[in-house]
Formats: C-alpha cells, sequence, structure tokens
C-alpha cells in the first residue's frame, strides 16, 4: 500500500460549541478528532453560549483555545443587529465575519436589514465574510457582496 503524503488541512467550519455545548463538542475533543484526521487547523463558528460577538468574548474564547486546543483554532466573529463597528474592528482577532441569515442555534440570527448592510459596509474588504444563507438569503449574500466589493464564503448550498 503506498502512503500519500499531504500537507496539513484546514478546515474552514467547525463547531467547537465549548462554551456552551459541551455535551455535543469541546475545543479538545473537536481539535482531537481534526488531528486524527489530518486537518492541522480549524476555524470555530461564533454559535457559543455566550456567542463570541465582542472583544470580552473573543478574548475570552482565545483563551480557552490557548489552554485546551490540540492544532491550530481560529475564531469567526459573528454578526449581531448592534455590532458593525465593533466587529470590524476586531477583524485582525478573528478569521472572518460569519452572519446568519437563515435558522441557527443560538441568538445570532440576523433578520435586520439596515444591520446587514452595515456589516457589509464596515467589515475590512480584504477580510471573508461567511454565510449561512439558504435560497433567497444565499442570493441577497451574494448581491451584497457584490455590491459592497466583500469576499464571500456561502457556508451552506442546497
Amino acid at each position: 500500500m503506498a502512503k500519500v503524503r499531504l500537507p496539513g488541512l484546514i478546515d474552514v467550519h467547525v463547531h467547537l460549541r465549548e462554551p456552551g455545548g459541551e455535551h455535543k463538542e469541546d475545543i479538545s475533543t473537536g481539535t482531537a478528532a481534526a488531528i486524527a484526521g489530518g486537518v492541522t487547523m480549524v476555524q470555530a463558528m461564533p454559535n457559543t453560549y455566550p456567542s463570541l460577538i465582542d472583544a470580552q468574548t473573543l478574548d475570552r474564547q482565545r483563551r480557552l483555545v490557548g489552554d485546551k486546543a490540540l492544532c491550530d483554532v481560529g475564531l469567526f466573529i459573528g454578526a449581531t443587529k448592534d455590532n458593525a463597528k465593533g466587529a470590524a474592528a476586531l477583524d485582525r482577532k478573528a478569521v472572518g465575519l460569519k452572519i446568519y441569515l437563515d435558522q441557527t442555534y443560538g441568538p445570532l440570527q440576523m433578520r435586520d436589514l439596515a444591520a446587514l448592510l452595515s456589516h457589509f459596509q464596515t467589515w475590512p474588504p480584504e477580510r471573508p465574510i461567511a454565510v449561512h444563507a439558504e435560497g433567497l438569503s444565499a442570493a441577497m449574500a451574494i448581491g451584497l457582496a457584490r455590491v459592497y466589493g466583500r469576499r464571500l464564503h456561502l457556508c451552506h448550498v442546497s
């Protein structure tokens, strides 16, 4: 049997669930599973409890990751109705901005069009925006990314 060597892989969409959902998975088990599969970096979604939406929650999560992770971990900052400027100011501490346009776990579903526009306007254009979007929500996100010249990652396509 021939061996195949690959560089370490990056999983750009994981749910480590800590804090708040450790009964499903935590930082240690999620990163151990990643390593077992050849993944050397994961990028974690912000829909934990509390959600990663500001400097305080992001810094707390970075400390948890520093203590428990077995591989490299990047963190997304979550978009809310009121945090567009604050999230944009954290762009270098986060791997990207995550916007939930459709049903999700936790309080991060974006239903306010003015807030959504504010995120697309203020998020730095060189940094990615990831959206949890289906159907018309996905089409809207694609259109906004084009209008505002933003890099967009569709997390769920159906």
